[in-house]
């Protein structure tokens, strides 16, 4: 299945309709809103890394030129769903030397195969992550900024922009998971959700 496929948007559409898209289904599928259900956080993850592969001009772009291979990994992942290249590794029980096969971002081709002390320094860049945050219009109109806890049990003040709109997304760079071998983490994607004044509701 391809990122397009998991969005539910043509391989034509533009990012505003990939962003709608991603927005309208990780309002359903938000751990926060589905307690306990792995299956869903399990799908949030799968949007989550289609949405960063197809918001990135230059990955898109790299995707639609190779094609997606119909190679995944043993669980179904595909390549793509990793936020880069991937890779299987191994550790000889009788030496201890670590082995790590490399595979391509976005045909899933093999890169290379490392071993011993290359092996055990490479790194990676960690998963990117996304939370919904709830602001009233009042806020979102005139800016405010606002607190949110994520699913890594981290604390991060995000400012809201004066204007933002329903759905908008912020990104925080570096807010996301730990990084593989000493790599940089991934990014916090922020869902923005307006909801109406309560003290306007009560006068409607």
């Amino acid at each position: 299945m391809t990122p397009y496929d998991l969005l539910g948007v043509e391989r034509g559409a533009d990012i505003d309709d990939i962003k709608r898209a991603y927005r309208s289904l990780a309002k359903k599928l938000h751990p926060d809103v589905n307690a306990g259900d792995e299956s869903a956080a399990d799908r949030f993850k799968e949007i989550t890394a289609a949405y960063n592969l197809l918001a990135d001009r230059r990955k898109r772009a790299e995707f639609d030129r190779n094609n997606p291979s119909k190679r995944g990994k043993e669980d179904g992942v595909q390549p793509w769903q990793k936020g880069g290249a991937w890779f299987d590794f191994e550790i000889d029980e009788s030496t201890g030397e670590r082995t790590i096969d490399l595979f391509g971002d976005v045909a899933g081709t093999r890169l290379g195969r490392v071993k011993g002390a290359a092996a055990t320094s490479l790194w990676m860049k960690g998963e990117d992550i996304a939370e919904t945050l709830k602001v009233v219009q009042s806020e979102a109109d005139e800016g405010i900024c606002k607190l949110v806890t994520t699913m890594t049990g981290i604390t991060v003040a995000v400012d809201i922009p004066e204007g933002t709109g329903d759905g908008d997304i912020i990104t925080l760079r570096g807010f996301g998971i730990e990084g593989f071998g000493g790599g940089p983490p991934g990014d916090l994607n922020v869902i923005v959700s307006v909801i109406p004044d309560p003290a306007i509701e009560e006068r409607g």
